[in-house]
């Protein structure tokens, strides 16, 4: 048995997961890096280009298990997702855009999934694709939570010169959305406002 470790940062800390390297994955985002993501710095019909040509490129079906969300229960066949490197010098780093089936892409965000209640669906799917018991799981997590603690301490600076150079972003889109963008919380974070029901005064009937 391989001693896996996610990347450069693990590395540095001395976190490591004692199995081979896993098809899928998980990627938790540093709570200091939180909201702040491709599809939130550029305008929408941008990133929807961008994620149609990365769903073309991977011939519409999962990058990792092969399968689609129209399989899953799901309208849409593909999600697009962002893979970083964090670096030593504190730079989180663009390194690519891929497409995933909702379920895989539910497992690289396994804190969202487990705080929208589908923790089973996403620790199964976990398992049935890396073919690992329950008890691989639940170790594997707790190893990607310890790591996501650890990077959190950590203030990342963006790069995403990737969009630039590599999927032909103009750059005056990325300096204005990195600049200019109020980044809020996602729709599952926001707490809903309850209506206020105004009773309505009745107006006095005049009389005759």
């Amino acid at each position: 048995m391989k001693k896996y470790i996610s990347n450069n940062f693990s590395r540095n800390i001395g976190i490591y997961f004692y199995m081979d390297k896993p098809k899928l994955t998980i990627e938790l985002i540093p709570s200091t890096s939180f909201y702040t993501n491709v599809r939130s710095i550029l305008p929408t019909k941008e990133w929807d280009r961008l994620r149609k040509e990365s769903y073309e490129k991977a011939n519409f079906k999962c990058q990792i298990c092969g399968d689609v969300g129209t399989n899953q229960g799901y309208r849409h066949k593909l999600e697009c997702h962002e893979i970083w490197i964090y670096q030593k010098d504190g730079v989180q780093l663009l390194k690519e855009l891929v497409s995933l089936c909702p379920r895989c892409h539910q497992v690289k965000h396994i804190g969202r999934s487990i705080a929208v209640g589908i923790k089973k669906i996403a620790f199964a799917h976990i398992a049935k694709v890396n073919k690992w018991k329950k008890e691989d799981v639940e170790k594997y997590v707790g190893f990607c939570f310890q790591e996501h603690k650890e990077k959190s301490k950590i203030k990342w600076k963006l790069n995403v010169k990737l969009l630039n150079e590599k999927l032909g972003v103009d750059e005056k889109l990325i300096d204005e959305g990195l600049r200019s963008k109020t980044l809020g919380k996602p729709t599952w974070k926001r707490k809903k406002k309850k209506k206020k029901i105004v009773a309505k005064k009745k107006r006095p009937t005049k009389k005759k």
